[in-house]
């Protein structure tokens, strides 16, 4: 497989280190799917794939992971996010994606 056909999804991919990925990938001219609980409101929106669901879910992250070959987790909950909700999205949520 080659680099240039290449179909990364990005978890976090509306956030501020995903977009940054993802905008990193596309010019190098990979393929990209952005899993995010929030929409994807850049430019490159249709330059993407876009699922809008959440890592926790294991039907959302099966979805999106459907034709990748390479998966960059970066979707973490905030600091403003309660104890038991950074617990959940960081922990469980890297669990379901792996």
């Amino acid at each position: 497989m080659s680099d240039e056909t290449q179909h990364y999804l990005v978890t976090g991919g509306a956030g501020f280190l995903g977009i940054n990925q993802v905008r990193y990938l596309l010019a190098r001219g990979h393929r990209v799917t952005s899993l995010d609980l929030l929409p994807f409101d850049y430019p490159e929106r249709s330059q993407i794939r876009e699922v809008q669901g959440d890592i926790r879910n294991r039907a959302d992250v099966d979805q999106a992971m459907e034709g990748v070959d390479i998966v960059i987790h970066t979707a973490a909950a905030l600091p403003l996010y309660t104890p038991e909700e950074i617990h959940s999205t960081d922990i469980d949520g890297t669990r379901t994606v792996l």
